[in-house]
């Protein structure tokens, strides 16, 4: 496969710029010999000057820091320079520090779910089957005992209202 898209894109650079190789000499990939010298120089020189083309294959962000990913097909870029939505939440304890799975183990074992769209957050232990749904603006007491009681402290969920990383506040993500 990596050969037939090198020379479909010899063949293209070569005839889009007006230009046309003998097809029969046999061009196989990596073998500029069998190109007429015009073009071999073209292409090496055109190789050397070509643009990356990235592929996004895939799109997902944090909703809540520390805790499960979501994919999603499409994403907007928010007012901070960052995903809308990536790490728009933090679990925050009583003393407004991060309670992430460097200080804190068992945020390796809280499962989450976020529907952004109708403001669903779910949470359940890696252990258990039930899932605890709850509104995250309606229900925001509710989340933070639910939080309190799994973590064996005082905990809230706080939201991020700036549009950029709420564990970088000074960088967004575009730089």
């Amino acid at each position: 496969m990596c050969s037939t898209l090198f020379v479909f894109s010899v063949l293209s650079l070569c005839d889009l710029r007006g230009r046309s190789i003998d097809r029969s000499e046999g061009f196989n990939h990596g073998d500029t010999e069998n190109l007429h010298k015009e073009h071999r120089e073209e292409y090496l020189k055109s190789e050397l000057q070509m643009e990356p083309k990235p592929i996004i294959s895939r799109i997902s962000i944090y909703p809540v820091k520390s805790l499960d990913k979501i994919s999603l097909q499409k994403a907007q870029i928010g007012n901070g320079g960052c995903l809308l939505h990536d790490r728009e939440y933090a679990i925050v304890d009583g003393n407004g520090k991060f309670i992430n799975g460097k200080a804190n183990a068992l945020v390796h074992s809280l499962r989450s779910e976020v529907d952004v769209e109708k403001e669903i957050i779910s949470f359940r232990h890696e252990s258990a089957s039930t899932w605890n749904e709850l509104h995250l603006q309606k229900d925001k007491p509710d989340i933070d005992k639910y939080l309190s009681e799994f973590f064996d402290q005082p905990a809230t969920l706080a939201k991020n209202t700036e549009g950029c990383f709420m564990d970088i506040p000074l960088s967004p993500g575009l730089p």
